[in-house]
């Protein structure tokens, strides 16, 4: 063997070491990540576990702790629903309610997200996608809500017929001001109740629940809606 062949061996030695080298730190690699990968599973997998489970103790320990409630309303809200619905929908001026605005509903407890959304000019306003003004802000309720009924006729694709849609437009909101609606705390939170609702031009009429009888409320909503 001469000397050129023993340096070629030398290097190709050189170069079978440094191979294995690589494979060795590649295979440690890999070993390694799947190591990482098998944890992070088995994790999920115990995680997934612990909230079952808490979900399953959840259902079982509450179902001693809730019952139905006889009324989605208490007594004075449902008494002011009452007389509100009997208002439009009973007395004399309900001909002259349907010939303004057609058909009338009233939704009781309506969360203000049900009925304000942004503006299309305003999709990058930083105060609305912000979780705390929609959660502290929208997700109060309107006491009552009443809407008249819209109806939009399109023609089909087919062009053999019609479909409808059948849009519910909020016209007037009212709210019943109890007798803690005199503290501090509590005018500060209608005031921007009453801010939000002038500024998508919703009318607002309150009355307190202590004063009004019958007739009063019915000559509130009256006053409210014919004078629009």
């Amino acid at each position: 063997m001469n000397e050129q062949q023993s340096s070629k061996e030398q290097e190709l030695l050189k170069n079978i070491d440094h191979l294995e080298f690589e494979n060795n730190c590649l295979r440690q690699l890999l070993t390694y990540c799947m190591d990482i990968i098998s944890a992070e599973k088995e994790k999920a997998k115990k995680q997934e576990e612990v909230q079952t489970a808490q979900e399953n103790l959840f259902i079982t320990e509450t179902q001693n702790l809730y019952q139905l409630k006889n009324s989605i309303l208490n007594k004075s809200e449902s008494r002011n629903y009452y007389w509100i619905n009997k208002e439009l929908f009973s007395s004399d001026y309900a001909d002259e309610y349907k010939e303004t605005y057609g058909k009338l509903y009233v939704f009781p407890q309506v969360a203000l997200h049900s009925v304000i959304i942004l503006a299309d000019f305003n999709v990058n306003f930083d105060i609305y996608s912000n979780k705390f003004f929609k959660n502290k802000y929208l997700s109060k309720s309107i006491d009552f809500l009443i809407c008249s009924l819209i109806v939009k006729e399109y023609p089909d694709s087919d062009g053999n017929g019609t479909h409808k849609d059948y849009l519910y437009n909020p016209i007037l909101a009212i709210e019943i001001d109890g007798v803690f609606h005199s503290s501090e705390l509590q005018i500060k939170r209608d005031n921007i109740k009453n801010a939000i609702l002038a500024a998508v031009n919703l009318p607002l009429i309150r009355y307190s629940l202590e004063s009004p009888d019958k007739e009063a409320i019915g000559c509130i909503i009256r006053k409210a809606l014919l004078s629009k």
